[in-house]
């Protein structure tokens, strides 16, 4: 399996990422979606789910580069959290050999997970299960 880290292939991640958990992201203070590449800056946080790619692959071993991807939940609310609960299920399904790290909980902190994903050449949406 051929391993890029390209200006395509994360736009295609940031594709896949917006359809897959469009029923649970919020917004930013402008109104948009909350997802972004950084860098550069992210726009002001606004509310919900935010989603995070980072713009450069890591590399944990020599043979594959990973994309870093961050969800943070700044809805405490119980609907904040299911929202949470069902982007994490997603996110399970549709890249199941992903490194997942589940922030604890601190008091005055969003809920936060992280994701490394395996830099693909493309990311298309048949990677997207069928009943999501």
């Amino acid at each position: 399996m051929e391993i890029y880290a390209t200006q395509s292939a994360i736009a295609n991640l940031w594709s896949l990422l917006k359809k897959l958990l469009s029923g649970e992201l919020g917004t930013f203070a402008n109104g948009i979606a909350a997802i972004s590449v950084e860098p550069p800056q992210v726009p002001k946080a606004g509310v919900g789910l935010h989603v995070t790619i980072a713009r450069y692959t890591q590399q944990l071993t020599t043979a594959i580069d990973q994309w870093q991807v961050v969800l943070v939940q700044r809805d405490r609310s119980f609907e904040g959290i299911a929202k949470l609960d069902s982007a994490i299920a997603k996110m399970r399904k549709t890249f199941p050999l992903t490194r997942e790290v589940i922030m604890p909980y601190q008091e005055g902190f969003n809920f936060q997970v992280n994701y490394l994903i395996p830099a693909y050449k493309t990311f298309t949406a048949t990677v997207l299960p069928v009943n999501l």
